[in-house]
Order: structure tokens, then C-alpha cells, then sequence
């Protein structure tokens, strides 16, 4: 009896070697990979909302590339003996493994797969390569990459049983051949099948095709125009934090909690000296876009020249006879900002890549190590000599910096980009404790903005940042805080200064305050008179009108959009979904569309500033209305 079930599981353990050995010379490993590949594809795409159309002829003709490509590095495969073909088949299994990967990082962030705009940033950006990898492969997360390839390896590696062979050259020539129909078709697809969704191998080879047809080159170094010398009549220091990231879901908080309690209790406790001003926008959801117009007052829809040569805070300062420091936990590697605001820059600067620190969220260091090295730099300037300083913080930045080794504990909130809002409030209030201390303080001018919002709590999902010009993105905080003395000599000025505090305000109207408040302007009045941007020292009209897009002379994406905002009404556009209007004071969440009804004259009225400004009627299409 006992032999009898020996030998039937003897049988069994057979019959499964049998299937198995079947399997594998009926179905190729490569298709097996092929199939896992599809899968997986199709997986990701139901992660977030397509943000390009989905058309299932279109997609099922891509994942027939993906098909004719696999096969023809079967092909390839099989002309390479031994080894030779086994570590080719580890690089395309590494490859295989690196495109998912990517894509997956990359559609849930865009709703779709890369494109040539992303491909270019990443060539002029090498840095976001080395934080992508730094991110999602190089830690914990490289075991369950490494074991996925040797899957993939492994069953491309299978053997068939009955194996047909090959000459080497009929191997090689096939590949070839095939490899020419595979780029005659992508070709076809380009031109015939545009804005579609596609599989991420074939998103990659078209990105990498079209790639370079829109390098504008960015940023550079140029020559500024002359300021003026001038007196700083107040001999005021000041200070301005440009926030990356930092949104009104960070401040004042998301959903009625309030991560940045610190931030919160200068506003409570002296209502007097720090404005905060809610109705404050940006001028771009993109930092190299927005960053410039917070520094140089140029508003990002106007041209290459002007942006390049308007002097920044610092050089304005510097006529004022004020010493002047920059200080940046993020990278000026990428988008040239090495070049852009650093030739020659402020007197002294220390950035993210000028330290020691590894970089720990993003393209970014430590934000409790910079704000100590922020502190220091103003701590040793001469005391006899006024002070001009820029502080750029990173915290937000995704994936939000949400712990520091500088000190214990994080945020208790259940948002990723709260626990990084409460870290960067922690180093605002490290920096007032400090340098509340010194006796420079009581005579220094604080400004705190953003270079954009941002959000991982995302009510218009279809877009991403770089396109999304809702409330979520584009409403940020400004807030100004005003020496004791300033409001005892200058009155007049302080009192304009709070009664705009209702008023719709910009980022492009950050410098032209400045200037006001120092009296700059009586010495280089041509200059004062190009800004765009309103001194919110003066009356600002209830209408006034403020826009925002991403895409100009210096950047340009795939996809782009800009937002009008006046008043109540939030135009908003994107070539993904088109234009939607909103009236904010009975739709706060920007769900209810009304441009579809909306009143003539509020159409015209939307439709003539569109017409005035070269990249907004550039990137407009009126049937899309």
C-alpha cells in the first residue's frame, strides 16, 4: 500500500515535471515577459486619471510594438552563444525593469507615461536622474528591483525543446530588419496618432525621437541693467524665505488642521507687525519660471530679454550700500541657476551643492541644517552695515521632506505633505528664537512667500502641477512682517500696506514693495517703470487682474495651460482640459464649470486679456470653449 502511494506521487510529481516541461516549449520566455509587461502596463494606468486620451485600437496597436520590439531582441538573443547571450538578456531584464519603474513614478505623478518635454528637462537636468534614483531605487526598494529582473531574466532565458537553429547572420539580419519596421511605424505613430495613450516602451522611443525639437536652453548668465545708487533712508535689513511648494494647504492648513502652529502664533499674537495677505497667487506653478518674478519683478509672460536683464533683489540692494547673502537647501545645478543668479549674485551664498550634506528629499538637503546655516551667515555680518538675505527652503518640495537628524520627532498627521509643513514651521521658529536675539531684529523687514503651491491631497487630478492652475496650486501665502520702527515713522505707508490686505496680490509685486519702502525708485525710475507688478504700498484696483502660466520664452512642456484670476471668477486653462471658469465665492472646491454659460461680457472681458498677452492666446484654442 505504501508503494502503491510512492509511486502514484512519484507519478504526479511526473505528470507536473511533464506539463511543465511542455509549458515552456510551447510558449517562448519572451512572451511570457511580453505578457507580464502588458500586465503591469495596464496595471499602472489605473492608478490615477489618463491625462491623455485613451483609445483601445491606439493602445492595443502600441502593445503590438512593444511585441515586434521584444522579438526582435529575441532575436538578437539567439545569435549570441552561451553566456554572451545570458548577459544580454540580464541588460534588457535590467532595462525592462528600469522603464516600469520610471513610468510608474512618472504617470502617477503626470497621468501619463514620459514625454519629449520630460525627457528634455531630465538632459538639462541630470541632477532629477540622480534624485529619481536616489528615490525609488537606490535603498530598500533595490532588493525588490533586482529580484523582479531575475524574474524577467529567468524566463526570458527559457530554453525551447525542440529549438530550431538559426545561422547567426539570418538572427542578426532579422533584428535588423525588424528594428527598421519598428521606426518606420513609430514614425507612422507620431504623425498619425498624436496625445494618445501608448505603452510605456513606446512613450519612451517616441519622447526620445521628438526630443530636442523645443530645447529653449533656459536660463543663462547675462548682463543686468545699472542700478542707481541710492540711501536706504530706514536703514532697514531685510529678509525674504521663498518657500518651495509652500501652498494654502500647508498654510493655513488642509481640511481645517493646522500643521504650522508656530507660523500661526506670530500672526495671532502681533497682528500689528506681521500682514498676512490670503488672497495672495503665484505667478507660476514652475520655480524657474515663478522664481525669477519673485527676484527681478518680471512677470513670466513677458520676453527672454527683459527676464534676463532686470536686476535682482540683491543687485538693488547692493546700491543701497547693504550687504547681501543668499542661502538655498535646494540644488542650483538644475535649470542653470548656477549661472542665472549667481553671475556674480550676492556678495556670499551657500546653495545645497556648495556643502557637505547628502541630499535627503528631492534635489534638496536638510532644511533644519540650512536654516542653522542661514542664521549663522547673518550672524556674521558686520553689525554696523545693513543687510539684505534670501532664504529658499526645499521641505515641500515632493516627496516632502518629513523628518530631519537635526532634531527628534515629526508632525503627527496622516499627509505626508503636513508632516513636511510642521517640519519647516519647526525651522521658522528655530530662526525668529534665534534671531529674535539679535539686535538687528527690531529693524528688519521679513517677507514670506512661495515660489508655488502644492498639495498631496489633489482635488483636480487630471493635471499635474506643471498644468494646474486651480486655488490648490496658484493661491499661496504672502506674508510681510513690518519693523516697530517703520510703523512709527512711516504711517501712511505701513497703514496702504495693511489696507491691502483683502486685496489680490502677487509675487510679481514683491520686489516693487521693496523698492518702495527703501525709496529706490526716485533713483532709477526707468527701471521701476517696466515692472508688472503693483508696490502694495499704494491702492490696488478691486479688479485688478492677475495671471499665471509655466510656459514661456526661457521653459517649455508638452502640455501646457495658464489661470486668469479677477475678483471672484478663476479662468483656468490646460490643453488637457481645455477651459473652465469658476466663481470662487460659491464654489470653493472649483467643481461647478460655468464657462459653457457664462455672461458675454465676462466671456469678452476673459477673451481680450487672453488676446493681450503673446502666450496665453499662443496656447489658447477657442473651440475648446
Amino acid at each position: 500500500m505504501a508503494f502503491t502511494k510512492k509511486l502514484q506521487t512519484s507519478n504526479s510529481i511526473s505528470n507536473l515535471n511533464n506539463l511543465y516541461f511542455n509549458f515552456k516549449s510551447l510558449i517562448p520566455g519572451w512572451i511570457i515577459v511580453f505578457s507580464l509587461f502588458i500586465l503591469m502596463d495596464a496595471s499602472v494606468l489605473m492608478i490615477r486619471p489618463l491625462a491623455t486620451e485613451f483609445d483601445f485600437i491606439v493602445y492595443i496597436l502600441s502593445a503590438g510594438m512593444t511585441m515586434l520590439g521584444m522579438y526582435g531582441l529575441e532575436l538578437m538573443r539567439r545569435a549570441l552563444p552561451g553566456w554572451f547571450g545570458r548577459a544580454y538578456v540580464w541588460i534588457i531584464s535590467v532595462a525592462i525593469g528600469f522603464i516600469l519603474v520610471q513610468s510608474l513614478a512618472v504617470y502617477s505623478q503626470f497621468g501619463q507615461y514620459t514625454n519629449a518635454s520630460m525627457m528634455q528637462f531630465v538632459i538639462n537636468n541630470p541632477e532629477y536622474l540622480k534624485s529619481f534614483l536616489r528615490i525609488y531605487l537606490l535603498n530598500a526598494n533595490i532588493v525588490f528591483f533586482l529580484a523582479f529582473c531575475l524574474i524577467i531574466s529567468w524566463f526570458w532565458n527559457w530554453k525551447l525543446r525542440k529549438k530550431k537553429k538559426y545561422r547567426l547572420w539570418k538572427n542578426f539580419a532579422g533584428s535588423l530588419s525588424l528594428l527598421v519596421i519598428f521606426l518606420i511605424i513609430l514614425n507612422q505613430i507620431n504623425y498619425g496618432m498624436k496625445d494618445k495613450s501608448y505603452t510605456a516602451d513606446v512613450s519612451l522611443y517616441l519622447a526620445a525621437k521628438k526630443v530636442g525639437h523645443n530645447d529653449l536652453h533656459g536660463l543663462h548668465s547675462a548682463a543686468k541693467l545699472n542700478v542707481n545708487p541710492f540711501i536706504n533712508a530706514d536703514s532697514l535689513n531685510i529678509i525674504l524665505f521663498i518657500n518651495e511648494s509652500f501652498g494654502k494647504h500647508a498654510f493655513p492648513g488642509m481640511k481645517g488642521i493646522h500643521s504650522m502652529p508656530f507660523l500661526h502664533s506670530l500672526l495671532e499674537n502681533n497682528p500689528d507687525q506681521y500682514l498676512y495677505f490670503k488672497r495672495g497667487y503665484t505667478n507660476s506653478g514652475s520655480t524657474d519660471v515663478s522664481t525669477p518674478s519673485i527676484l527681478n519683478g518680471v512677470a513670466p509672460w513677458e520676453g527672454s530679454k527683459k527676464i534676463h536683464e532686470m536686476p535682482f533683489f540683491w543687485d538693488w540692494c547692493k546700491a543701497a550700500g547693504m550687504q547681501t547673502i543668499l542661502v538655498s537647501a535646494q540644488s542650483f545645478e538644475w535649470a542653470k541657476f548656477i549661472d542665472f543668479y549667481l553671475s556674480p549674485g550676492p556678495d556670499s551664498h551657500l546653495t545645497a551643492d556648495e556643502t557637505n550634506e547628502k541630499f535627503t528629499n528631492d534635489t534638496g538637503i536638510d532644511e533644519m541644517f540650512s536654516m542653522t546655516a542661514f542664521c549663522d551667515s547673518i550672524a556674521a555680518m558686520p553689525a554696523d552695515k545693513n543687510f539684505a538675505a534670501v532664504y529658499m527652503s526645499n521641505a515641500l518640495h515632493i516627496p516632502y521632506q518629513i523628518s530631519s537628524e537635526y532634531f527628534d520627532g515629526e508632525g503627527d498627521f496622516e499627509s505626508r505633505y503636513q508632516q513636511s509643513s510642521w517640519l519647516l514651521d519647526r525651522t521658522y521658529r528655530f530662526f525668529f528664537e534665534k534671531f529674535s536675539q539679535d539686535p538687528r531684529f527690531e529693524n528688519t523687514l521679513i517677507i514670506i512667500t512661495a515660489d508655488h503651491g502644492d498639495t498631496d491631497w489633489v482635488l483636480h487630478n487630471m493635471v499635474n502641477r506643471l498644468y494646474n492652475f486651480y486655488e490648490e496650486i496658484m493661491n499661496i501665502p504672502i506674508i510681510i512682517r513690518l519693523p516697530k520702527k517703520l510703523i512709527e515713522t512711516r504711517k501712511a505707508l505701513t497703514e496702504e500696506l495693511r489696507s491691502n490686505i483683502g486685496s489680490m496680490v502677487s509675487n510679481i509685486d514683491i520686489l516693487p514693495t521693496i523698492l518702495d519702502i527703501l525709496n529706490a525708485g526716485n533713483a532709477s525710475k526707468e527701471l521701476t517703470s517696466k515692472f508688472s507688478g503693483l508696490s502694495l504700498t499704494k491702492g490696488i484696483d478691486p479688479g485688478r487682474v492677475s495671471i499665471a502660466l509655466n510656459t514661456n520664452d526661457i521653459r517649455m512642456w508638452d502640455n501646457e495651460g495658464f489661470g486668469i484670476f479677477m475678483n471672484d471668477w478663476r479662468f483656468v486653462y490646460s490643453d488637457i482640459e481645455k477651459a473652465a471658469l469658476y466663481d470662487i465665492s460659491i464654489d470653493t472646491l472649483q467643481q461647478n464649470n460655468i464657462w459653457g454659460k457664462a455672461e458675454p461680457q465676462v466671456r469678452d472681458k476673459i477673451e481680450s486679456i487672453i488676446d493681450s498677452v503673446f502666450h496665453l492666446k499662443r496656447m489658447y484654442v477657442k473651440k475648446a470653449g
